[in-house]
């Protein structure tokens, strides 16, 4: 059986006592159905601080003990590639570096990178306020930059979720080798739901960290809350900003709920919600928060970073507002809440769009479409 050959430095902890989630791993586990369905075994390596052979969502982990105590994640990675490079049939085999990255050069193998999105806009609150720390971040960005276009070569297909990574990449790097193909998230088709009537229920369900939105959501939901009495709040997730945004939601009472969920239970999560808000400021591909409220008919805002902008037909199936504003946001809220039949509207065309255009069955084909052409591939020169 050809196999495909995983490298990255999360999936399973480093002492392989427990299997991390997030985005990436989640990509990860329903990329392996799409290979598994193509006859292929699928393999993960890392580095770690024990042997370990195991079996997660079918998938093959292989953990070793390396000495080397590095912590830069590349060079992990290398250290993983160069230890398991000999099991890999040159041939037939397919290598996945599961972000661009942190690939490393390769020779004779055929190569697939996942690129998730431009990641490295987030502001820097320092640069703002300081000339100094203006030119480091300008520079710091630049040589990141140089790093990404390096690491692309290395891949014969890089996979990426959105258009603005292409048009950025295609800016700089006219002619390569390099095929790009772009195949954006998908969400799950939930069923329908009809939405209580009432209380006008408004969702955030984002990590809690500053480029995700938490300061703007913060600013604009205050107002929302003191000049709605029908408004009911949920916020879930977890991350360094749910102290602050306790501090600024709690006096607001039981008209206000936090909690945390898992991925699989997002339909549960937003099946009685009326307004989802995704008003992230940075580091954003094709929003899977985004799309599976837009897949359990929410009115969806979201800001016009990242692949938001490859999601959202502003008027049309949502509404996208500027990056960091909370007045807009606050105004966009405010229209949705005095606006039930536009928002109704909004939610119906979300759903179709995601069972339309970002949903498994579409993301699979493309996927077995670029695997395919992956095979074809000769040696690299």
């Amino acid at each position: 059986m050809n196999k495909v050959h995983i490298f990255w430095y999360g999936f399973i902890s480093e002492d392989g006592k427990n299997v991390t989630m997030g985005g990436v791993q989640t990509y990860l586990i329903n990329l392996t159905k799409v290979f598994n369905e193509l006859g292929y075994e699928v393999h993960y390596y890392r580095a770690g601080s024990v042997d370990l052979e195991a079996n997660y969502y079918n998938v093959n982990v292989h953990l070793f003990k390396t000495s080397q105590n590095v912590r830069n994640v590349k060079k992990r990675v290398k250290i993983a590639f160069n230890h398991y490079k000999d099991r890999i049939d040159k041939n037939n085999d397919i290598i996945v570096f599961a972000e661009e990255h942190i690939s490393c050069k390769t020779k004779g193998y055929k190569v697939i990178s996942l690129q998730h999105g431009i990641y490295w806009d987030k502001p820097d609150e320092q640069s703002v306020n300081s000339s100094l720390h203006f030119v480091k971040s300008i520079v710091k960005k630049f040589f990141e930059t140089i790093d990404l276009l390096v690491h692309s070569t290395y891949s014969d297909i890089l996979v990426c979720v959105d258009y603005n990574y292409v048009n950025w990449y295609r800016a700089l790097m006219p002619c390569t080798k390099t095929k790009l193909i772009v195949n954006p998230n998908f969400a799950p088709v939930f069923p329908r739901v009809t939405k209580p009537e009432g209380v006008v229920n408004i969702m955030f369900a984002r990590r809690f960290v500053p480029f995700r939105g938490t300061r703007v959501f913060g600013a604009a939901i205050k107002r929302i809350l003191d000049e709605y009495n029908n408004v009911h709040v949920t916020l879930a997730g977890w991350g360094v900003d749910e102290e602050w945004l306790h501090k600024q939601l709690d006096k607001y009472g039981d008209k206000v709920e936090f909690l945390t969920y898992k991925s699989e239970d997002s339909f549960k999560l937003h099946a009685d919600k009326h307004i989802a808000v995704v008003p992230t400021v940075g580091s954003e591909g094709t929003s899977l928060s985004l799309l599976e409220a837009m897949s359990s008919q929410c009115a969806v805002i979201g800001s016009d970073v990242g692949g938001i902008t490859n999601i959202l037909l502003d008027g049309y199936n949502g509404l996208m507002v500027p990056s960091g504003n909370s007045n807009e946001l606050y105004e966009a809220i405010k229209y949705l809440i005095d606006n039930p039949e536009i928002r109704v509207n909004l939610s119906e065309k979300a759903y179709e769009s995601v069972k339309s255009a970002f949903c498994y069955d579409i993301w699979s084909k493309k996927w077995k479409k670029a695997i395919n052409e992956m095979i074809n591939i000769n040696n690299k020169i």
